[in-house]
């Protein structure tokens, strides 16, 4: 593996180079590098480092780094990056010098000496850079102790008269305010495929550093780890290229760390956002809600850098983190039931006493126990409720539904239920003939009785009684309809003549009934 060069960072390279080159001449400046983790900041303070020991003017390197391990040391930063300088601090005026060297041998600073102690660093890096300039670095400012920062970001705002050139870089812009800032960006095709050239010095097939160019998402140190990770196959092309960042990686353990030192609560947070990929912000509000947590417990974790939150999603710099932030989290956190669900309102919750595993020895004899629950109320709602459902789905008395719709009823024990869907009953066929019309007229000629009209082919035909020598008017038998019995007619509604040779009048004699019998029955 070669040394890799930095890629498309030549106007971060070009600002610092001018940095130095305006030190060098008695204006001094700071700056402030700002990015996520593997972004090339730590390589823009070495390269700065060395462009300022190779200048003409001879720089004097001052180097300190923030430290997680140490950030609850007061001054253990600028006790780092004051250290070569220790020999120049007694001769600063006044009570300076005595609050500085308290202040770096553990003493601390009272309240009322921070401007001396803020007055007394920069006294020195000015008198420091009298005779060489000097090219102050502070890497990793988010892990440094904040004594420490407040004093150097004191100086850094004053160091325009002074032969002194101070780089800052860290995870966001606000660690250090009112100095001037500069923002890393990923790399974009080109340079990520550039760089992947420059760490495989035999190169890769086109597919597979495409592949790990996406996979990288524009980070130099993804990039690193991904190259020292490839296997000799997967170099030449015989195995397809890895799906995710190692997590051993430099950037791997980078994440597992801070994860590591978070609060409690932010991991809490992170883990939720880790579980929903679609999670937005509004999502991971209700979710902080429904669990319990502030939502102010996340503030960590963005100033880190380690999560991204806008209004349409919640995201994390690298899938890698994601991952990490999901896997860190012990199973029975992971695993937990309902740890994002508010508590349904309708539920109702069990009480004290049915929750005890065992009798109250304080209570009565006889009282101990669960709860028994309470019978409904006696009403109609509970006879419906009580009564066997018949065969057609419908118990008795039930009121009929429209098919689809349902509504909440209350019940004696507090508790909504559903009722159950009636379907609509189908109706019956009627048959043909006793199927109703829409006028009276024809409902009275298919039922028959007083003042029925006869029907067509059962109307009598005069041409053909004037050919039998009787009139129409004369047939006589009651109207029979189709699929119909004959009608029976009271004695009185048929011609006297039937009545005559009855004995006393009576009624018709058997020879009257042969020679008249049913009109249908006669032979024509």
């Amino acid at each position: 593996m070669q040394k890799s060069v930095l890629r498309g960072r030549s106007a971060a390279r070009r600002t610092i180079t001018d940095l130095i080159d305006a030190a060098a001449t008695g204006t001094g400046g700071a700056l402030l590098l700002h990015g996520e983790l593997g972004l090339g900041k730590t390589a823009l303070l070495d390269d700065g480092s060395v462009t300022a020991a190779a200048h003409p003017a001879g720089f004097t390197v001052l180097a300190a780094k923030g430290l997680p391990d140490e950030a609850d040391l007061p001054y253990a930063v600028l006790h780092r990056l004051l250290e070569p300088l220790a020999g120049r601090i007694p001769p600063l005026p006044g009570r300076q010098g005595d609050v500085l060297t308290r202040a770096l041998g553990g003493e601390g600073c009272p309240e009322p000496d921070r401007l001396v102690l803020c007055r007394a660093v920069l006294g020195l890096l000015g008198t420091a850079g009298t005779g060489r300039p000097l090219f102050c670095r502070l890497d990793d400012t988010h892990a440094a102790d904040p004594p420490s920062l407040d004093v150097l970001a004191f100086a850094a705002r004053r160091l325009r008269p002074y032969r002194v050139a101070m780089v800052l870089a860290g995870d966001a812009a606000e660690a250090v305010c009112d100095v001037p800032a500069l923002g890393l960006t990923p790399l974009d095709e080109t340079d990520s495929l550039g760089l992947l050239g420059d760490l495989v010095p035999d190169g890769l097939p086109a597919d597979t550093a495409a592949a790990l160019a996406r996979l990288a998402r524009g980070n130099p140190q993804a990039l690193t780890d991904l190259a020292t990770t490839l296997t000799p196959a997967q170099r030449y092309g015989d195995e397809p290229p890895p799906t995710a960042l190692p997590p051993d990686g430099v950037l791997g353990r980078s994440y597992r760390d801070r994860l590591r030192r978070l609060p409690a609560e932010t991991r809490w947070l992170l883990l939720l956002a880790a579980a929903d990929e679609a999670l937005d912000q509004f999502g991971l509000v209700r979710a902080a809600e429904a669990s319990g947590t502030r939502l102010t417990a996340l503030a960590p974790a963005e100033l880190a850098g380690l999560i991204r939150v806008d209004a349409h999603r919640v995201g994390f710099p690298q899938r890698l983190l994601r991952t990490l932030a999901y896997q860190q989290a012990p199973l029975a956190r992971r695993s937990r039931p309902g740890g994002t669900r508010r508590p349904d309102p309708r539920r109702r919750p069990p009480g004290r006493l049915s929750a005890a595993t065992a009798p109250d020895p304080g209570l009565p004899t006889g009282t101990a126990g669960p709860a028994p629950r309470r019978a409904p109320a006696p009403g109609p709602d509970h006879q419906h409720r009580t009564r066997p459902a018949t065969a057609s789905g419908r118990t008795p008395g039930h009121r009929r539904r429209r098919p689809g719709r349902t509504a909440r009823r209350r019940t004696g024990t507090g508790r909504r239920t559903r009722p159950r869907q009636c379907p609509r009953p189908r109706r019956r066929p009627v048959p043909y003939g006793r199927r109703p019309t829409r006028s009276g007229r024809g409902l009275r000629d298919r039922l028959g009785g007083p003042g029925t009209r006869r029907p067509a082919h059962r109307r009598p035909d005069r041409r053909r009684a004037r050919r039998r020598g009787r009139s129409p008017a004369r047939r006589r038998g009651p109207v029979r309809l189709a699929g119909r019995r004959p009608a029976a007619c009271p004695p009185a509604a048929l011609p006297d003549r039937r009545h005559r040779r009855g004995p006393g009048g009576a009624g018709p004699g058997p020879a009257a009934e042969r020679r008249d019998g049913p009109p249908h029955g006669r032979r024509r």
